[in-house]
């Protein structure tokens, strides 16, 4: 994570870090203890019952929480639950998107996403809704930031197919794909003019796809539900049940999101008032390293974040 923080020391843990993120996702392990303290359930909501749980049976919300609380331990993190253990629609992650930023949360974290066809009726209703309540959200203030996709695909081209991935590669939230530690696109991130930064997402290694040979050292180690069995590789090489190792841009966009959760922080304490949306892309951008091609380009965006950099913009 250093190599997104910088050498920054966050003074969030020496003034009041009050910045908000909504984790919509599929629950959290509210009981991990690197977690616990992280959590806000006042404004929780679970669309895929009328239970209100928001226990991770998936594994995959609490492995992105673990992103965002290393990087902005301070933050609060709402859960949005819109995927159950078989579960999981479209509608609810847009009615999720609607109801954070109507609770004025600072930033949406959406690591997940789904591919949709204007050629199918449904389809071309869920597109276009997407980009309501993005919009939406925009206008009230939060920050949308959302995972480019794990297909290794060109989302340029899915357009002109008329097919679109959703709700990462809309041009109205912040798009993150996934770098490698060699600070190249990691094997499996799609890519595309609507790509706006990027963050390391881990990868499998440089000669996995030539040998199959897995490099873990590629690999990003977040937490993982702790009443949950971890995986078969985490139990090979001896990752404690609580964590595990994993790779996608999942992992890449919540380090953009607890990014401009510290922005925010940092803003408000310093300045004493909020930034509006494209305040906190330019100090994203200001503060990101040039990735691929000299500027703006389809693999990196704007390039890698780096939050010391915006932060020491802001002061």
């Amino acid at each position: 994570l250093k190599d997104v923080i910088g050498n920054y020391e966050t003074e969030s843990k020496q003034n009041d870090d009050n910045s908000t993120i909504a984790l919509i996702d599929s629950g959290v392990d509210m009981n991990h203890p690197l977690l616990k303290s992280n959590i806000g359930l006042e404004l929780a909501k679970d669309y895929t019952s009328d239970s209100l749980n928001f226990n991770d049976t998936l594994g995959h919300g609490t492995q992105v929480a673990g992103i965002i609380a290393s990087i902005a331990p301070n933050s609060k993190i709402i859960p949005y639950k819109v995927l159950g253990e078989t579960n999981g629609k479209s509608i609810w992650v847009i009615q999720s998107i609607i109801d954070a930023a109507e609770d004025n949360i600072d930033v949406i974290n959406l690591s997940l996403g789904t591919y949709l066809s204007k050629s199918n009726k449904e389809s071309k209703v869920l597109i276009k809704s997407y980009e309501k309540a993005i919009k939406y959200a925009k206008k009230l203030g939060s920050v949308v930031i959302a995972s480019a996709g794990n297909d290794s695909s060109n989302l340029d081209e899915l357009k002109v197919r008329n097919e679109f991935h959703l709700p990462g590669g809309s041009h109205h939230l912040i798009t993150v794909s996934s770098n490698s530690k060699r600070n190249t696109l990691s094997s499996y991130s799609n890519y595309g003019k609507e790509i706006d930064f990027s963050a390391p997402g881990g990868d499998l290694g440089a000669d996995y796809e030539s040998s199959g040979f897995l490099d873990i050292s590629e690999m990003i180690i977040t937490t993982y539900p702790s009443d949950r069995p971890n995986t078969y590789l985490d139990q090979l090489i001896g990752i404690p049940q609580g964590y595990t190792l994993s790779v996608g841009t999942s992992l890449s966009t919540p380090q953009v999101s607890a990014a401009v959760a510290l922005i925010v922080s940092e803003y408000r304490n310093k300045k004493k008032k909020n930034l509006n949306v494209n305040q906190i892309e330019k100090y994203l951008k200001d503060g990101s390293i040039d990735l691929g091609d000299k500027g703006k380009d389809i693999y990196f965006g704007e390039g890698k974040i780096n939050v010391h950099n915006s932060l020491k913009a802001i002061k």
